[in-house]
């Protein structure tokens, strides 16, 4: 990772905390809730935050490179070898 991925990391975090926050919501509250009006009961809105969350991490993690397919991905060529150099390939 380089200073390039800060901005990467930080909406990482976001994610994280938001991720956190709807989890610890949801063990007070449950995944389903009761319509007030209606009475129907449905999915609560947190575990749909808790699951957006958890996707946009795994995309973030994958551009991080962080993840096992995404590392296959990368080509980095070693500090102080050059292109031409045989041994960075």
């Amino acid at each position: 990772l380089t200073v390039a991925d800060l901005s990467t990391v930080f909406l990482y975090c976001q994610q994280w905390a938001q991720y956190c926050d709807a989890v610890t919501h949801m063990k007070k509250t449950g995944p389903l809730y009761k319509a007030a009006k209606s009475g129907y009961v449905s999915v609560s809105p947190l575990f749909t935050i808790q699951q957006r969350c958890l996707d946009q991490m795994r995309r973030l993690l994958a551009e991080l490179g962080l993840t096992p397919a995404s590392r296959t991905r990368i080509h980095a060529v070693p500090e102080g070898a050059s292109e031409q150099d045989e041994w960075a390939k």
